[in-house]
């Protein structure tokens, strides 16, 4: 059993860990990261993002024409939560100080960070039919120049200096099964120490236990909690409004995003809300090659190809590929299969299609304005994403 003492102890090794831990190194706190998966995992799974990042009235919308505001932002954020249940109203305080900072002081903070930003500003998620629906009214999908492992990369760079300093200690392979709670509060962690693995990024690693840990500290950051790579504990929190939960579906995470964090949190004590407000995409395909199991890759589709239900039905208005992703899972549960069609032509592919993910677009990733120019800025390695499209049960 090894014990150690710090001021703060950080459960997950992924983006809100790091941007947690860089804030406490520049406070000169001293602090220990712990995470179940080897150092290769570094980062989780932004690593494996496009890197969209949400802003309001940015220089980069302006540039484009778009006319924003915090108000339409907000107006935009309460029509998809909802903030219609007693419990809500800490996500609607947390919601109305995330917009603040979107719209005021975020830009300057990532570029003081070193983190920059592709001019061409994307339209995710644009939602409903009405202005007050779910969704947002206007482009405000940020991509950052390197993608996901550029938003990274400052972070860890402070925490590696941290650990240079002696003010971070990195404890990888540590499990943890227990939060420590002691007059009513959480002072530590417990769990298990797992064998050295050293499987790549994303991959399976050993479950195989060789020891034991505790560490104690004035405070304790959960990071962790996702579930996407649970298939059971998605569809045990699957609701009634969506339909009946898919038999059969793809992962963007890995299998070890399990949402064990959740349930550990909630055993110590925490009151976990809104479990049943999931997001899920319905554009997802299998990976050709996967790293994980069920490794799924999204098309990132305009609006040209025509879509059709598993029946042949094409989608009615406004679930066009792209726009309302909630509406669509709806939409697509009620037909009794797990799958839809796009009907589209190559040359709706080389004008609009995309893929999500930092290893789908190497163009943006390795931030090569050469490679850019070549697939014509927005359609980020075009003839990669053509092999890439391959469905395995297509050939």
């Amino acid at each position: 059993m090894s014990t150690t003492e710090c001021d703060a102890i950080i459960v997950g090794a992924g983006l809100a860990g790091l941007v947690a831990a860089a804030e406490l190194v520049d406070a000169g706190k001293r602090i220990t990261i712990v995470d179940q998966e080897p150092e290769a995992t570094f980062g989780g799974q932004a690593w494996w993002s496009f890197g969209g990042l949400f802003l309001v009235d940015s220089p980069e919308q302006r540039r484009m024409g778009i006319r924003d505001s915090i108000e339409l932002a907000r107006q935009d954020w309460a029509g998809t939560a909802g903030f219609d249940r007693p419990e809500d109203d800490h996500a609607r305080a947390w919601a109305d100080a995330y917009l603040e900072w979107a719209a005021g002081e975020k830009r300057a903070w990532l570029k003081q960070k070193g983190i920059g930003l592709f001019p061409v500003v994307g339209w995710a998620e644009r939602g409903g039919d009405t202005a007050t629906r779910h969704g947002n009214s206007v482009p405000r999908f940020h991509i950052v120049w390197g993608t996901g492992p550029a938003i990274l990369e400052p972070f860890i760079a402070t925490v590696r200096r941290g650990v240079d300093a002696g003010l971070v200690t990195l404890l990888f392979r540590h499990r943890v099964d227990a939060l420590t709670v002691a007059d009513g509060r959480v002072v530590g962690v417990s769990g298990s120490i797992l064998a050295p693995d050293s499987a790549e990024r994303g991959a399976p690693s050993t479950r195989e236990e060789v020891g034991a840990f505790a560490l104690e500290a004035s405070a304790v950051v959960m990071a962790t909690g996702g579930i996407g790579g649970n298939h059971d504990l998605v569809r045990a929190a699957w609701p009634e409004r969506l339909g009946t939960p898919p038999q059969h579906m793809v992962s963007g995470v890995p299998a070890h995003v399990d949402g064990r964090g959740l349930g550990i949190a909630e055993a110590a004590g925490a009151r976990l809300i809104n479990g049943d407000r999931m997001w899920h995409y319905v554009e997802g395909i299998q990976n050709h090659s996967p790293v994980w199991a069920q490794h799924g890759i999204r098309i990132l589709p305009g609006p040209s190809s025509l879509w059709l239900d598993a029946t042949g039905r094409r989608l009615p208005t406004p679930l066009f590929p792209g726009f309302d992703t909630l509406g669509t899972l709806a939409h697509l549960r009620m037909t009794g299969y797990d799958h839809s069609w796009f009907v589209t032509t190559q040359s709706i592919i080389e004008k609009e299609f995309a893929l999500s993910g930092s290893e789908q677009n190497p163009d943006l990733t390795g931030r090569s304005p050469a490679a850019v120019e070549r697939t014509n800025g927005t359609r980020a390695a075009l003839h990669a994403r053509r092999r890439r499209l391959h469905r395995r049960d297509h050939g």
